[in-house]
C-alpha cells in the first residue's frame, strides 16, 4: 500500500520532477530528448540528440548523441511527425516501455510525443539509421540499450 502511495505522489508531481531533475545547463540549447516514462527496476538512459555537444550533467544516465546537421533535422522531423499522443496519458506512465520525446529549440521546450510501448520500439528502430557520424556504432549504443531494455524486436 505504501508503494502505491509513493508512486501516486511521484506521478502527481511528475511535471515538476521533469522540469528540474534533468536540466541541460545552457537554456539556449537545441536538442531532442528521449526518456522512459514508465516504471523500471533499473535506471534507463536519458538520451539527448543534437548536432553539437551540449552541456548536460555527465556521469549519470544522461548521454548526448551528436549527429550531422542533416541527420538532426531528420530526427527532429521524425519526432514531430511520429504518430503518438501529444498529451501525457496517465496510463502510459505506468506501462514499461512508454517513451517521452521532448524538443528544445533555443530554450523553448515542449513534449512532442508520449508513445505507448509498441510505438516506442518503432521510434527507436527508426532512429538507428539516422545516427550517421563515423563512430555511429558507438553513438547508437544508448538507443540500442533502451530498445533492449524495453524488449523491442530487433534489439536482442
Amino acid at each position: 500500500m505504501k508503494i502505491a502511495m509513493i508512486v501516486a505522489m511521484i506521478l502527481s508531481n511528475f511535471n515538476e520532477i521533469d522540469k528540474n531533475l534533468f536540466e541541460v545547463k545552457d537554456q539556449k540549447e537545441t536538442w531532442v530528448r528521449i526518456q522512459s516514462t514508465g516504471p523500471s527496476d533499473k535506471p534507463l538512459p536519458i538520451i539527448y540528440i543534437s548536432d553539437h555537444e551540449i552541456d548536460i550533467e555527465r556521469g549519470g544516465f544522461q548521454t548526448n548523441i551528436v549527429v550531422s546537421e542533416s541527420a538532426y533535422k531528420n530526427i527532429l522531423n521524425m519526432s514531430y511527425e511520429y504518430r503518438c499522443d501529444r498529451r501525457r496519458p496517465d496510463k502510459w506512465f505506468t506501462e514499461f516501455g512508454a517513451l517521452e520525446i521532448a524538443v528544445s529549440h533555443q530554450g523553448n521546450r515542449q513534449v512532442v510525443c508520449v508513445a505507448a510501448p509498441e510505438i516506442s520500439c518503432a521510434y527507436l528502430r527508426g532512429l538507428l539509421p539516422l545516427i550517421d557520424l563515423p563512430d555511429a556504432d558507438t553513438r547508437r549504443y544508448p538507443v540500442e540499450e533502451l530498445g533492449r531494455r524495453f524488449g523491442c524486436k530487433g534489439f536482442e
